[in-house]
């Protein structure tokens, strides 16, 4: 994956400039005003991978030393390197050397001017040790004079020439003297070449036409499938027939030629023979011209994709994206879609859709995706990527500062309550976040085909939900949205009461679920007979789960999701993850009934409840998301019993009416 890009001198992009992407998160969007910048890291991207046309910063001067680069900082698979590079070994071993220099580089050594090296530098912190021994941390850059052969490590060109002056002759780095410096870019080969053939780049920028784009022999359509159309075209016309071909029209020639006397047939190069590489571009240009995109509608009619809406056709793009990138069967590359504005000219009931896709693409298929967009819904419901904000002053006429703040926002507000050095987003992005999702959902309940809401307080729960209620989400277009605490969902909640009292044209239904805390916070309950908020609690007399009213009643319970699952399959699940401290506490006589919910099937003590409390607190709260998956993957290959409040729940969104 990328973890970064050192950009000089590219479009809005004056001077050296470091631009965050991801340590961790395969999900990456950079949030912020017009004209600051966002749109460019992609193209950016898109020069470097694919050869793109440069696009200058209009203030940039030309000279040796400040020669425009894109520099982009990569972690990526050994073994997989290894294929690529393939009996390459000196460049792998030259890569190797790199990695090594990276992983474990000296701040010290960078002189004082480096602040963008530095803040990498800093970033390189936060990638998990674990990859040391798996990974290479390596950078990789082309410049504007020389991009094809030359090789440009940005703030580093000193520090890895020096690595390899012994092999260079002694060669020590001049930023002054391009010409000097050639020799040492050169000595690299084919190094930037193979780190580009690790990935496939994929670019949908913001004025892409559905029709150029979704053209089966365009490149990004051919990334977009993972295959080559030239190579399956040579895969069905083959050798043996492209010679058949030439040998059966040369002998037609031949004939003719002798009817003609004395005339004949010849080329200026007296060539006899057509190439498979000819045939195959007279084949596409022929065969795929005179096929375009349609789509099928709910009356199963054709419509040409040039007759569809300026939302529906961005629709189109990225519907047809997630499913082709979805359908590869992913070996030898490492792909990154990029798309500029996913939200542009959508109905605002489509976003979250749309954004749905792109997250899950990033968390379910490990594809790495950068976004820019306006459309600030995401951010409460995003439990695995980061957030860019970018900000600009201008120093003066000619430079312009940049500025990034980056939110990671895997439990990011959870992470603000337990420090409170943690600095929360700006109030505005907060602010806009909750409306833009709230507006978002509020259309979808009013449209023809109206969507149902469960909004729930964490990723875990959703996990949960999602296998239990696989038929409502296809049947009847349920969405289960986490949003990050009791707080949040209250928060929601609150936003959605009063446009719900509207009631005229809402179709759709809205299920706000919380857990049960020994704080009590209170719901805003309006008079809407489409939304109704209820908390999780467990009953010490019914020995079982309840969903009771959200304000007052008996809070004497703390009750978490983990606290209402089939206690069999929880116990199950438990053993599964071979904890000693656990399966202490499993093996003893007397204390586990299995009839019962996972609170109430434990007969122990105190001490042993609070370490199975802990247990679900390791790896930072992500053992809860690790576990939900294990106790769905288990529910799939045995029928258990479903538990009554999730049936509740069910019951909720089919019925045509209820009372809150």
């Amino acid at each position: 994956m990328i973890i970064g890009i050192l950009l000089k001198n590219y479009k809005i992009y004056g001077g050296l400039n470091y631009i965050p992407i991801s340590t961790k998160h395969r999900f990456s969007a950079y949030i912020g005003d017009n004209g600051v910048g966002k749109s460019s890291i992609l193209e950016a991207l898109d020069t470097y991978f694919n050869g793109k046309e440069w696009n200058i910063h209009s203030g940039a001067s030309l000279t040796d030393a400040n020669t425009p680069y894109i520099s982009t900082v990569h972690l990526l698979d050994k073994e997989s390197l290894k294929k690529i590079t393939k009996n390459d070994e000196s460049c792998f071993k030259k890569m190797q050397k790199i990695s090594d220099l990276l992983w474990d580089f000296d701040i010290s050594k960078l002189s004082p001017n480096s602040t963008e090296a530095k803040i990498l530098i800093e970033e390189l912190k936060n990638i998990d040790s674990v990859y040391k021994d798996t990974h290479m941390l390596l950078i990789s850059g082309v410049g504007y004079k020389h991009s094809i052969i030359n090789v440009y490590f940005s703030s580093f060109d000193s520090h890895i020439a020096k690595l390899f002056s012994e092999e260079l002759g002694g060669f020590k780095f001049n930023s002054q003297n391009e010409e000097e410096n050639k020799k040492f870019r050169i000595y690299f080969g084919n190094y930037n070449e193979y780190i580009k053939n690790y990935y496939s780049y994929i670019y949908i920028p913001v004025e892409a036409g559905v029709e150029e784009f979704t053209k089966l022999e365009t490149q990004n359509m051919q990334k977009l499938m993972g295959k080559d159309i030239n190579d399956e075209i040579i895969k069905i016309i083959t050798t043996k027939n492209l010679d058949t071909i030439n040998k059966s029209l040369n002998s037609f020639v031949d004939d003719l030629e002798q009817q003609l006397s004395a005339y004949t047939y010849k080329n200026g190069s007296n060539r006899k023979n057509i190439s498979m590489n000819e045939l195959t571009q007279k084949v596409i240009e022929l065969f795929f011209s005179i096929r375009t995109l349609h789509k099928i509608d709910a009356n199963n009619k054709n419509i040409s994709a040039k007759s569809l809406s300026s939302g529906e056709k961005r629709q189109a793009l990225i519907d047809i994206s997630t499913a082709l990138i979805k359908s590869q069967t992913i070996e030898d590359k490492e792909i990154i879609l990029a798309i500029d504005e996913p939200e542009s000219s959508l109905n605002i009931s489509k976003t979250f859709n749309q954004f749905q896709k792109l997250l899950d693409l990033s968390t379910e298929n490990l594809i790495q995706t950068l976004i820019t967009t306006h459309w600030y819904g995401f951010l409460p419901i995003t439990t695995s990527g980061n957030a860019h904000f970018l900000s600009l002053n201008m120093l003066d006429e000619n430079k312009t500062s940049f500025k990034f703040r980056t939110f990671d926002l895997y439990n990011y507000r959870e992470k603000i309550k337990q420090n409170s050095t943690n600095k929360p987003m700006p109030d505005e992005i907060e602010l806009k976040s909750i409306n833009d999702l709230v507006q978002s959902i509020i259309a979808s309940i009013k449209s023809e085909k109206p969507y149902n809401w469960l909004i729930c307080e964490g990723s875990s729960e959703k996990i949960y939900f999602d296998f239990y209620m696989s038929d409502l989400i296809e049947k009847e277009n349920l969405r289960i949205l986490p949003v990050g605490g009791s707080k949040e969902v209250q928060r929601i909640n609150n936003y959605l009461i009063l446009p719900l009292n509207e009631k005229e044209g809402i179709n759709g239904k809205i299920y706000c679920l919380v857990d049960t805390d020994k704080i009590q916070i209170n719901f805003n309950n309006g008079n809407s007979d489409n939304i109704i908020a209820k908390r999780l609690f467990n009953d010490e007399k019914q020995q079982d789960t309840l969903l009771v009213k959200i304000d007052g009643g008996d809070r004497s319970q703390v009750t978490e999701i983990e606290d209402c699952l089939n206690g069999e399959l929880f116990i199950e699940t438990l053993r599964s993850f071979q904890d000693k401290k656990i399966n202490t506490i499993l093996d003893q006589p007397g204390n586990i009934r299995t009839d019962s919910n996972s609170y109430f099937c434990f007969d122990i003590r105190p001490t042993d409840k609070k370490d199975i409390k802990e247990f679900f607190k390791k790896n930072n709260g992500f053992r809860k998301i690790e576990f939900a998956r294990k106790y769905v993957e288990l529910a799939q290959k045995k029928k258990y019993e479903v538990p009554k409040f999730i049936d509740e729940i069910i019951d909720f969104f089919k019925l045509k009416h209820f009372k809150n």
